[in-house]
Order: C-alpha cells, then structure tokens, then sequence
C-alpha cells in the first residue's frame, strides 16, 4: 500500500509539473531609429515623419522609409528573453493614407543604420533582394486622415527572438504619394511617435524549469524509497 502511495504521488507531482502555465507579457518599444529615403539620394537628417511611395515615369520621384526598434532582446526586466514565443508584436504609426493607393512592409534582411541612404542600401526596397520576398502585410489606403495605423508584425519578431538579426522593416508604396507618418524625430508632439507593443511568453520559463529540477530531484528520491521496500 505504501509502495503505490509514493507511486500516486510521484505521478502527481509530474502531473502538476506540465500544467504549471508560462506566464505572457506585453512590453511596449518606442525607440529605435528611421529613414526617410529619397530616390535623389538626399541624406535624413533627422526627418520628423517617414513617407513612402513611388512614381513611375519620366521624372520618378521615389521615397521609401525604414524603421527599426532597438534593444528589444536581452535578459533585463524590458527586455524580451531570447527564445520566446511572440504572441503579437503590432506596430503604430500615426499616419495618413492616400485613399486606393497600395502600400507594403517588407521585413528587411540587410543590416542598416542611420547614415544610410536610398543607394547605400541597394536602390530603394527591393523585395527579395533586400527584404524578404513577400511583404509582411499589404494594405490599401482608406483614410486620408491623420490616424493610428496598426499592423501585425508578429512573424518578424518571432523570427529575431529564434536568433534571426533585427534589421527592422522598411516601408514602400506602388504610387506615387508621399504616404505620410510620424518619426522617432516628431518633436511637435512625442505621444505620436511610432511604437511597438510585443505580447509574449517566455521560453523556457524560469519558474517552470525550477519546478522540473525539483521534480526530477523529488522522483530520484522516491525512487530510492522504492527500492527499499
């Protein structure tokens, strides 16, 4: 009777090992840097909006923005631990659209800073060649009005925390129309600078694999009580 007691609660304590939850958090990012580019190949100096679009013609005038949140990854209280599971990560802009017009955000795959420019960095976005293939989200322009945009940008940063490096995203337009956002410069009014909020659990969750220790130590020890009876 004793033997299947310490059996039962072995079992038990393995049970309650699997059902202890990993704890989701949700960090907000405000800093980072961003580029307005221009097809002229004018340096941003501290441009206080990004743009985007593009125009096909005798006399193309092209714009393309990049941005990128920095310090997102590390093991401090504001950071997100490496190997997470990223339940949303939404980027916001505060912005407007040119109603019809199709714009696209490319996860980049070349490393940029902010003294790049529209040639330093392959000719504007290029996808494929300097992002990847297909854009992380596509949407038409339904309001002109100055708004808070909000895109989902989870797989991007899923992929950062698995290790992939952050080189931000960038922003591009298949029109011409300077589609226009504020910049990590506004300096008008702060509150409307761009900002990332990530949801995410931590993998692997430092409380659950204490209880794993214990667990393991606690089923070595029954097992020694077992073989005494």
């Amino acid at each position: 009777m004793k033997k299947w007691l310490l059996i039962g609660t072995a079992l038990s304590f393995v049970l309650l090992l699997h059902l202890v939850p990993a704890e989701a958090a949700t960090l907000t990012f405000n800093q980072g840097v961003d580029l307005w580019l221009s097809s002229s190949n004018t340096p941003d100096t501290g441009n206080p909006n990004l743009g985007w679009g593009r125009n096909v013609g005798a006399n193309p005038r092209n714009y393309d923005s990049l941005i990128k949140f920095t310090d997102m990854f590390g093991t401090n209280p504001d950071q997100i631990p490496l190997g997470s599971t990223i339940n949303n990560a939404s980027m916001h802009l505060y912005m407007t659209d040119r109603v019809g017009n199709n714009s696209y955000i490319y996860q980049m795959t070349i490393d940029w800073d902010e003294t790049a420019t529209w040639n330093s960095i392959g000719g504007g976005i290029i996808p494929g060649v300097n992002t990847e293939a297909e854009p992380e989200v596509a949407w038409v322009g339904a309001n002109p009005a100055w708004h808070w945009g909000v895109f989902d940008l989870t797989q991007s940063v899923q992929d950062w925390s698995q290790g992939a490096a952050n080189n931000g995203w960038g922003l591009t337009a298949d029109r011409y129309y300077v589609f226009t956002a504020c910049s990590f410069e506004y300096s008008s009014d702060p509150s409307l600078r761009p900002y990332l909020t990530v949801d995410f659990t931590p993998v692997p969750v430092p409380a659950t694999m204490l209880l794993m220790g214990s667990g393991i130590v606690g089923l070595a020890g029954f097992r020694r009580r077992l073989k005494k009876q």
